[in-house]
């Protein structure tokens, strides 16, 4: 360095001394902001919780109810039947149609009668054993128009699902159908489904529609629905859809409107913690892994604590195996299996796009139906039939090509990333509802799952020999 350029040991004292009051200032903002928000959101949840006494504001029927993928598109499907008992005829098909610029003449040109209702189907069979989640037949001026949906609020594409979709629709209606795709939030469909150049060539055939987010979503179709129904109850179940839409597949819900309020208005107030805002904003990701992560611990534990208790028969040979991978696809699960018989494990895994999100929970295989022996497919078959009839009969029940014959998208606590505060709560507590929840759900299916496939690996021990899945 050149000698006009090198500080003096005093100048290099001064350099330090500012470094660390620059670095003591900030630490004290991030302090002050926090101490001063904290009452304020404190007041602010103290009103919420006297607002939901008398309004029960936070309730949503859609807690309650089946949200998987299939549950979703039965909602839709109902909405856009006219002859469903919504009462409503077209109106909400109407709305749907002319939310997209491409499908609003159709609007104008529905043509109905008796003789020639309009067709909603969900789960519809196409060539290739490919099912469209749902389609709407539309008798219009010069024949039928197809408006046909493809539900992804969880899973990922399969390999050129859309391209198939695309080609058969064409095949059968011409120019005169619109396939619809559904993500969580605002993306295209992923490559191996179908490419960006093969989009380009169908041009107005196909659009985007996320749940949540961009231009126009599913949930601002539900809230301009209702607008425009009169009926009071339906009114009521729109709003909780469409509140149910924006919380799932929006924005963090880890506050409420309430404590944003206070928060927004401290910050106005007090511009100079602005900075001190943002750095605390940019620090929150890597807290929820981290929360997330010391969950996840908590919960393995507990798990293996709890099934050793429950299943005392085969406490010795009960085998857990955990992983965690944070805000990777696939890559967060748990699995309960017996030593040495790794037919048929139990478990739970993240199955989103990003992080430990949309959790699924059953059984699983190390291979898939189609390729098992007979004796396998035996095996796959009796443990159905026994979940069946011990009452549990999952939501979602599939073979070929699917490593899990026996599964379920789990009903509530989906969604780790916005229950951060809830789940460090319990891993201080060492216990709470979540992890009831998850310990229950996985030991109701353990209890039948495991002595059935204990029981059934003795007498086939070919099972046995099969490889430990990863």
């Amino acid at each position: 360095m050149p000698e006009a350029l090198t500080p003096n040991r005093a100048e290099f004292k001064t350099l330090l001394r500012h470094v660390g009051n620059s670095y003591e200032t900030r630490r004290n903002n991030h302090a002050r902001l926090l101490s001063e928000v904290t009452p304020r959101l404190q007041a602010a949840r103290r009103v919420e919780r006297e607002l939901d006494r008398h309004l029960s504001r936070r309730f949503n029927v859609f807690k309650y109810l089946r949200t998987d993928e299939l549950g979703l598109s039965r909602v839709i499907a109902d909405l856009l039947d006219p002859d469903a008992e919504h009462g409503q005829g077209t109106l909400f098909l109407r709305e749907f149609l002319e939310s997209i610029p491409e499908s609003r003449d159709v609007s104008q040109s529905i043509r109905t009668d008796a003789s020639n209702p309009i067709k909603v189907v969900t789960e519809r069979l196409i060539p290739r054993g490919r099912r469209i989640d749902v389609s709407v037949e539309i008798p219009i001026e010069d024949g039928l128009y197809c408006l046909a949906i493809e539900n992804k609020p969880y899973a990922d594409d399969q390999d050129r699902q859309i391209a198939d979709y695309l080609r058969f629709l064409n095949q059968r209606y011409g120019e005169r159908f619109l396939l619809v795709y559904l993500p969580p939030h605002e993306r295209e469909p992923s490559e191996s489904s179908v490419t960006t150049d093969e989009l380009e060539e169908w041009g107005e055939r196909f659009q985007v529609m996320p749940y949540s987010g961009g231009d126009y979503s599913l949930a601002d179709w539900v809230a301009a629905c209702r607008k425009i129904c009169e009926a009071e109850k339906l009114n009521w179940f729109l709003s909780q859809a469409e509140i149910f839409a924006r919380q799932r597949f929006g924005e963090s819900n880890m506050t409420s409107d309430a404590e944003s309020r206070e928060i927004r208005a401290y910050l106005l107030e007090n511009p100079t913690q602005l900075q001190a805002a943002l750095a605390i904003h940019d620090a929150w990701p890597a807290v929820r892994d981290e929360v997330c992560e010391g969950f996840f611990r908590h919960l393995r534990n507990y798990v293996e604590a709890c099934f050793k208790e429950k299943l005392p028969d085969f406490a010795r040979d009960l085998r857990i195996q955990d992983n965690f991978g944070g805000q990777k696809q696939y890559s967060n699960s748990i699995f309960i299996g017996l030593e040495n018989r790794p037919w048929y494990r139990v478990g739970f895994q993240s199955h989103a796009r990003q992080g430990p999100n949309s959790w699924l929970w059953g059984v699983k295989a190390p291979k898939i139906y189609r390729d098992m022996s007979a004796s396998e497919k035996q095996l796959c078959d009796h443990v159905a039939t026994s979940l069946k009839l011990g009452g549990l009969a999952l939501a979602n029940v599939k073979n070929p090509p699917y490593l899990w014959p026996q599964y379920e998208d789990v009903p509530r606590y989906r969604n780790w990333d916005s229950l951060a505060v809830d789940l460090h709560n319990e891993t201080e507590a060492r216990g709470g509802p979540i992890t009831d929840y998850y310990v229950d759900g996985l030991l109701d299916i353990a209890q039948i799952a495991i002595p059935v496939i204990a029981e059934l690996d003795k007498s086939d021990q070919s099972i046995s020999n099969v490889k430990r899945e990863g």
